[in-house]
């Protein structure tokens, strides 16, 4: 980012420390999300440990997606409308 900043444009070293610090929120929301769910799917068979692994991971991802949303960090609310221009043709 120096490098481009110098050399070709400058860069909003505001907008991108914005950015970082909510998705950095995102991340810790999406962190307490998974450890809470992972403690319901603990197991000794092969049916508990895929729900014990698919169910937290599912969960964080949601959970990132709606907070990173919530947040209104950019790259989130471009995906949703690319996302929705997609679905609505």
């Amino acid at each position: 980012l120096v490098i481009v900043n110098r050399k070709y444009f400058p860069v909003d070293w505001r907008r991108c420390a914005e950015t970082l610090l909510k998705a950095l929120a995102a991340a810790a929301v999406m962190y307490f999300a998974v450890i809470l769910a992972g403690r319901f799917f603990e197991g000794n068979t092969f049916i508990e440990r895929l729900f014990g692994v698919l169910v937290p991971v599912m969960t964080g991802g949601a959970v990132y997606f709606i907070s990173a949303y919530l947040l209104r960090v950019p790259g989130i609310r471009d995906f949703v409308s690319v996302f929705l221009k997609k679905v609505n043709k």
